[in-house]
């Protein structure tokens, strides 16, 4: 099964989002994404929303109508949630709650990467 996104949320996404400072579009498991110092804190995936906030906060927001766990490809992201909303328009109304996700996100210290193993080199005999 292919998974979509709805362009008028991108369109919506866009305006509200690249205006904020540190904000900038980019891509994600495919699907158009938006991005603060490098770390992901919004996605669009299949019929809404993803986007990153504090454990005990994505967990209050679960709670209200409109709002799911966002679970791309099945597997559920932790403190990540979605937001389903009814028309793309409606996504403005949560604007506030993108601010929050982008605050959270740059504040977040980069994720260490693990080094690549180097190559053996052969020494002549």
């Amino acid at each position: 099964m292919k998974v979509e996104f709805d362009v008028a949320q991108k369109q919506v996404l866009d305006e509200m989002l690249l205006k904020l400072p540190g904000a900038r579009a980019g891509k994600m498991f495919g699907f158009p994404g938006y991005w603060t110092g490098g770390k992901l804190f919004a996605c669009l995936y299949g019929p809404g929303v993803g986007f990153k906030l504090p454990p005990q906060r994505a967990a209050e927001i679960l709670k209200k109508p409109g709002f799911v766990p966002f679970t791309p490809r099945g597997k559920q992201m932790a403190a990540w949630v979605m937001l389903k909303p009814g028309r793309a328009a409606d996504l403005r109304r949560f604007e506030s709650l993108f601010r929050e996700s982008l605050d959270y996100v740059s504040g977040l210290r980069p994720v260490a990467r693990k080094a690549k193993p180097q190559a053996k080199t052969r020494t002549p005999a």
